[in-house]
């Protein structure tokens, strides 16, 4: 890096400029720079201190680079140790297909939620096995349930990182003892905790429900009927996983909930 006191090259971008050209903050850069994965080409000094910093088009691009990394799901841990051939990229070629598989996995379940939108259509689905903050309550009213749920969220977002793959929470409870709710938060896969589980896969029975949550016992009566009609066992749970709600939407008839049965094993 070289120390500059005079008017900066016309090739240099200024840490303003290189953000709004790369898309991305000041801050991201910084933090870039404190993780030794870039430093400033230049850097003017004022009065002996540091002043301005400025970046080459080949620090932009290794900005870019890494920016395209993060957005491939890699940590920038993990972008760190392969820049710095520290890690077996075997490994990270491993990392990589996995968040590929999971990716396919989520572009499979809109593909799903979107082919049903217009039909209401019940639909085999499979949830992978995740790891989730958990809380079992007796809720009676959906307020109550509501003001649970809202409880059991901060908590696990307080004390675990959420999973970016699985950010959607749920509920979930017994067919016969619909007040006895289980509040589940998808929580990253290295959590530990006393409320802390691993869920298995399930495959089951699924619908996307589009409305408002009044609209939840309808749906699921709809699935067990046709579970009996075609002869299909029900594990004996009901789960509903909210996809979009009050967070995304004013108007409740543009809600997205995924009502799902699981089949026994």
């Amino acid at each position: 890096m070289e120390s500059y006191t005079g008017k900066k090259d016309g090739y240099l971008f200024t840490i303003g400029e290189a953000a709004k050209a790369m898309g991305i903050t000041r801050r991201i850069i910084l933090n870039y720079e404190e993780k030794g994965l870039i430093t400033p080409d230049v850097k003017s000094e004022v009065d002996g201190r540091n002043g301005h910093r400025y970046y080459t088009m080949d620090t932009l691009s290794r900005m870019g680079a890494i920016r395209l990394l993060q957005n491939l799901g890699l940590s920038l841990d993990e972008i760190i140790k392969y820049y710095y051939n520290e890690s077996d990229l075997n490994v990270i070629l491993g990392r990589l297909e996995e968040l590929q598989a999971e990716l396919n996995y989520q572009i499979e379940r809109i593909r799903a939620r979107t082919e049903s939108q217009s039909n209401n259509q019940i639909l085999t689905l499979t949830f992978k096995a995740q790891k989730v903050y958990c809380e079992t309550c007796r809720s009676h009213s959906l307020p109550t349930r509501f003001e649970d749920l809202r409880r059991v969220l901060y908590e696990g977002l307080h004390q675990h990182q959420s999973n970016p793959f699985e950010p959607n929470y749920f509920v979930e409870y017994p067919l016969d003892d619909l007040d006895q709710i289980t509040y589940c938060v998808p929580v990253a896969r290295d959590s530990v905790g006393d409320k802390i589980h691993t869920l298995p896969a399930l495959k089951g029975l699924g619908v996307y429900h589009h409305g408002p949550y009044e609209g939840f016992a309808e749906q699921r009566e709809r699935l067990v009927r046709y579970a009996q009609e075609a002869d299909i066992p029900l594990a004996g749970t009901c789960r509903h996983l909210y996809l979009e709600g009050p967070a995304l939407h004013l108007d409740s008839t543009r809600y997205v909930t995924l009502i799902f049965l699981p089949l026994a094993e």
